[in-house]
């Protein structure tokens, strides 16, 4: 079944929370720079540039193959992806650099409302996202996340069912996952059929068509 076909049946919206758009480099480089200006100063985007700026290769591959293998061992530094780009679909790749292209898919995607992530995103040097949250026991953290997020999941994992079994989970919670389609990144060969795939977890058996909802 094609995830269109899908979307017919199922008689609600389906609301995409996690897809990625690529940044076309040559392009985007100058108005990227200029933001890491804007929220750090000249100096952090002198040092951004140093350690290979917004280039992958620069900034992740080459660093990782320069290090010997006992280097590697004695650091635990993981080995980065070597492709986390698709390419073996010409016509996803451009549809994860163009976000009418994307607007244009939707409905062969299945998909009403998607929401997309640029991959680019740095982080202020300094941030404490807890301090606030005053947390001094298990539940304050259940009773702080669980009614007030929801959470974009892998479509396809089948570890999505225990976000709903309340009756297995720490202190009974039910978590608000939400489809996320993951477009752009390399584990989506077929953009047009992330939908059916995550609807595999209800004909398995694995997940109600409520909770699916």
């Amino acid at each position: 079944m094609r995830s269109a076909d899908l979307r017919a049946r199922l008689g609600h919206p389906v609301v995409d929370a996690d897809g990625h758009l690529i940044e076309t480099i040559p392009v985007f480089r100058t108005f990227f720079l200029d933001y890491v200006k804007d929220i750090g100063g000249g100096d952090l985007a002198a040092r951004f540039e140093a350690t290979g700026g917004i280039n992958f290769d620069d900034m992740v591959l080459r660093p990782w193959s320069a290090l010997s293998p006992a280097r590697r061992r004695e650091i635990w530094a993981t080995r980065p992806s070597w492709w986390s780009l698709p390419a073996a679909n010409t016509l996803d790749r451009a549809t994860a650099h163009l976000p009418r292209l994307l607007y244009e898919r939707l409905d062969e995607f299945g998909i009403g409302l998607a929401e997309s992530f640029t991959k680019l995103e740095p982080e202020p040097p300094a941030l404490d996202e807890w301090a606030a949250c005053e947390i001094t026991c298990a539940e304050d953290v259940r009773d702080l996340f669980v009614p007030h997020f929801y959470f974009g999941c892998e479509a396809d994992d089948p570890m999505v069912v225990w976000a709903f079994r309340a009756d297995t989970n720490p202190l009974g919670a039910k978590l608000r996952a939400m489809f996320s389609s993951d477009i752009g990144h390399w584990d989506v060969p077929d953009m047009a059929g992330i939908l059916a795939e995550a609807w595999e977890l209800v004909d398995d058996g694995r997940l109600g068509e409520a909770d699916f909802r």
